[in-house]
């Protein structure tokens, strides 16, 4: 499922902060303290999602699982 957002919230070469939560029907995502998008997952057993892929150019700083 594509999801097309109002802007671009990336800026080449600054930091930013994204926040991934998952409920039982969507994954609901925050870049730098903003709601950005809910993305409606498929998933019936949240206990089994145990990974998260990033891709690109980008290099992480920093992962918490809550």
């Amino acid at each position: 499922e594509e999801t097309v957002l109002a802007s671009f919230p990336f800026t080449a070469g600054q930091y930013f902060e994204m926040i991934i939560r998952c409920d039982s029907q969507h994954f609901r995502v925050a870049m730098n303290g903003q709601h950005q998008l809910d993305y409606k997952h498929r998933m019936k057993e949240l206990s089994a999602i145990n990974q998260v892929e990033v891709k690109g150019d980008v290099t992480l700083l920093a992962v918490r699982v809550l």
